[in-house]
């Protein structure tokens, strides 16, 4: 019994450990916000310095890849700029190092956003796949 009680103590006393994540969240259909967080709300407490290392990576619908520029806005994210007719943005965010049971860990974070492919890009006539919607 005693033993029951200390783990429910336990488990009541505990507070929730929270993750944070790269999310890619749309703005328009040219622009995209970057939120380095752990939920959809921007963490006010992340530095622009911790997300200066931060990496994205358009892909066209013609094959080619271009990088994109993040620009700082609030605290906890950035803006992207999109080409046109870009299908999918990929994002990487190289956040250091943490010490994990003694050992050093890199800790890298991902991210990827991918447009309806169906209703917004201007497929080229040579495309293999290309999506007709009736």
């Amino acid at each position: 019994m005693r033993r029951s009680m200390t783990v429910i103590g336990l488990l009541l006393t505990s507070s929730v450990a929270l993750a944070h994540f790269l999310f890619l969240v749309p703005e328009s259909p040219e622009k995209l916000q970057a939120i380095f967080s752990d939920s959809l709300v921007p963490d006010k407490a992340v530095s622009a310095d911790k997300l200066k290392s931060a990496k994205f990576v358009a892909h066209l619908v013609d094959g080619k890849s271009v990088e994109l520029t993040a620009t700082p806005r609030e605290p906890g994210t950035l803006g992207l700029a999109l080409p046109p007719n870009t299908l999918w943005v990929r994002g990487e965010l190289v956040y250091g190092v943490s010490m994990r049971r003694g050992e050093p860990a890199l800790v890298k974070y991902y991210a990827l956003w991918m447009r309806d492919l169906a209703k917004s890009v201007d497929w080229p006539e040579t495309w293999p796949l290309r999506i007709e919607v009736q």
